[in-house]
């Protein structure tokens, strides 16, 4: 067990943000503490190895290197080493501005600028130029913040990839294609294509899947003379009547009251 540590009070702001205390943790499994909240006081945790838990108003958050946990609190809270260790940063600030920052918990490695950063906003702290301890944690809070937005918008490129690769396998592939073939042509876990579908469509992958077939069915529906039987044939459902409760249930009439429609018109 190692803590290095410094704390002062009142907080000398750097822009919206002004620290007052800062921990360099290195915990084990002894390490409990009940926490008393601070009116207007924010919390940054920061990771960097091992594991640890915090409950906070009645959630837990389970924390791995490099979840950086961003928060307040009105009540109590309690946090813990539940293995062997667990190293990490904490940051107490006051953040005046509304809006400046927003809670959540986010994943962003301990790199080695954001190791500088700390290290130094705790020298700067313990040498009482606590300016400059609230400055470097402000570029400390804005870059790893950065680095989760950069990190998000790389998984946002990865999955929309995924699904215009989706999208034109199963139009190719409208008579057979089932979620696990198609997570299997895409060398992916199923519940990955199912991230990358909500993510993008906000539909599931056999959703996706439905609406394109009964799209196409509507088209066929229009375009051709094709029955029924040779469009659910075609369109890869087990019979004419999974085709039509489909369709209804989509377009508000069977395929048959559909082309009336349309011949009609």
């Amino acid at each position: 067990m190692f803590t290095d540590y410094c704390c002062t009070y009142p907080p000398v702001m750097s822009g919206p943000v002004g620290v007052m205390n800062i921990y360099y943790i290195q915990a084990d499994e002894s390490y409990n503490v009940v926490h008393i909240p601070v009116d207007d006081h924010w919390v940054m945790l920061h990771t960097i190895s091992g594991s640890g838990q915090l409950r906070l108003e009645k959630q837990s958050y389970n924390l791995a290197a490099g979840d950086l946990l961003l928060f307040q609190s009105s009540t109590d809270f309690y946090y813990h080493c539940p293995g062997d260790a667990w190293e990490f940063w904490w940051f107490e600030f006051t953040c005046p501005s509304p809006g400046a920052f927003s809670a959540g918990n986010y994943h962003v490695p301990h790199d080695a600028t954001l190791q500088i950063l700390c290290r130094e906003s705790l020298r700067f702290m313990k040498s009482k130029d606590h300016l400059a301890a609230s400055s470097l944690f402000l570029a400390y809070l804005e870059y790893a913040l950065a680095s989760e937005r950069h990190r998000q918008d790389a998984d946002h490129l990865l999955f929309l990839d995924r699904v215009q690769q989706a999208d034109s396998y199963i139009r190719l592939h409208l008579r057979d294609v089932t979620v696990a073939s198609l997570a299997k042509h895409l060398c992916i876990h199923q519940r990955t294509l199912q991230t990358s579908f909500l993510r993008c469509t906000g539909q599931s992958p056999s959703r996706y899947i439905q609406q394109i077939r009964l799209e196409y069915a509507a088209y066929y529906l229009q375009n051709t003379t094709k029955t029924i039987g040779e469009l659910s044939l075609d369109l890869g459902y087990s019979s004419p009547f999974h085709l039509s409760k489909a369709f209804k249930q989509h377009y508000g009439a069977s395929p048959s009251e559909y082309r009336k429609s349309l011949w009609k018109n």
